[in-house]
Formats: C-alpha cells, structure tokens, sequence
C-alpha cells in the first residue's frame, strides 16, 4: 500500500505544480500500476522465489532460514549449514544481512519486469524490461540492506549515548540554582522529604490533640453546676 499510495501522490503534485488537466485521474492511473507491478513483484518473491529457493540452495544463507522455519532441505542436495559457529562473527552476520534477500529479488524483479514490459510492448521488449528490473530491484534492496545495518548499528550503542550526555557541561539553569543554593534532588529523596515533613506534622497533631483532651478534662468539674443550698 505503500508504494502505490507513494507513486500517486507524486505524480499527482508533480502534474498539479505542471498544471496539467486531469491530475487526480493521473494519480490513480499511476497508483493502480503502481499496486499491480508491487503486488506481482512481492507475490512472486515471497511465495514462490523465495520458498523454492529456501528448499533446494545448500548456500548458508537459505540454510539459515531452513533452520529458523525447521524444515529439511531437499533430498540429494549438499548442506553447508549456518549453524557451525560461522555466523557468530559480527562481520559474517553483517555481510549476510548486506547480502538479504539480494537473489529472490533479482529474480523476482525479472520475471515481474519481463511479464509487465512484455505485456506492454511486445516480446521483444520483454529481456531488456526484465535485465533493468533485475537490476533496479537488486539496487533498491541492497540500499534498503545498507540501511538495516546502520539502524541495527545505531541502536546497538544506547550505552555510548549515555555516557556523552552525562559527560556534558551543566546548563545555564542548573549553573544559576547552584549560585543561588539550589540543588537538584530525585523523585525518591524528594518523597521521602515529604514524608518526613508528614510524620512532625502527624506528631504535632497528636500532640495538640493531647492538649485539647486534657483542657476538656480540666473543664468539666467547672461546667458540672454549682451545689444546691
């Protein structure tokens, strides 16, 4: 939904900033092509590429993914199996996520770039469609690789961040409290301040309370009537 939502709205800025007629139906031409080519490329790599691909390679990547679905390879072909310690090397574990996907897409970009240029224009438009779709597919998915590794990279060192902005200088707010014998406390030790300024008040009122019973105590033989003479 994405890519076809992405597509028309594009061409539809870019045909309204042009002022040519008709933009919104442009946009929906552009976003229903969109849908088709996504929908065909997607369907096809996910169920059909990849799934087949998964089941018959022996290389360590499609070996890892028959691992992590537990399926068994394909009668009479050679394993090489991810689970030998190899990829426990950080920099085997990045070059296989640079390297993701990179064949399923390739071939999936083909068969969807052949099958919709062939349709388009004739077989004889259907190779070259399906070498620049091959070859725009495999660009986009490494680029889209490359930027995992780097979110992944970057969510990895939380611990670093930390430690710079502790190391940062005071502000001008903090630097002003201290001059004027502010300091800063937690949440903790501010409940507990609390607390204790709650117990001397608590204190404080028994105390009084004491002091009202024993008033009413010394009252009550004055208030009890004078003997009758």
């Amino acid at each position: 939904m994405q890519v076809p939502a992405t597509s028309a709205i594009l061409v539809g800025v870019y045909s309204a900033v042009a002022g040519r007629q008709g933009a919104g139906i442009i946009a929906g031409f552009v976003a229903f092509n969109s849908g088709v080519t996504a929908a065909t490329f997607l369907g096809l790599r996910e169920f059909i590429v990849s799934p087949v691909l998964t089941y018959t390679l022996p290389w360590p990547e499609y070996a890892r993914r028959r691992e992590e679905l537990g399926i068994a390879p394909a009668s009479g072909s050679q394993v090489v199996s991810s689970s030998n310690g190899e990829l426990d090397d950080p920099a085997l574990r990045i070059e296989a996520l640079r390297t993701n996907k990179l064949l399923d897409t390739g071939i999936s970009g083909a068969v969807t770039g052949g099958l919709i240029r062939g349709w388009k224009s004739g077989r004889s438009a259907a190779l070259p469609g399906a070498a620049m779709a091959s070859v725009a597919c495999v660009v986009l998915q490494y680029g889209w690789n490359q930027a995992t590794i780097r979110r992944l990279r970057y969510l990895a060192q939380p611990r670093e961040d930390n430690l710079t902005t502790e190391a940062e200088p005071a502000t001008f707010r903090q630097r002003m409290m201290r001059i004027f014998g502010v300091s800063q406390i937690s949440e903790e030790e501010y409940i507990e301040k609390l607390k204790k300024t709650r117990d001397i008040y608590e204190k404080r009122i028994a105390f009084l309370e004491k002091l009202e019973a024993k008033d009413k105590e010394g009252d009550q033989p004055k208030t009890g009537g004078e003997p009758e003479k």
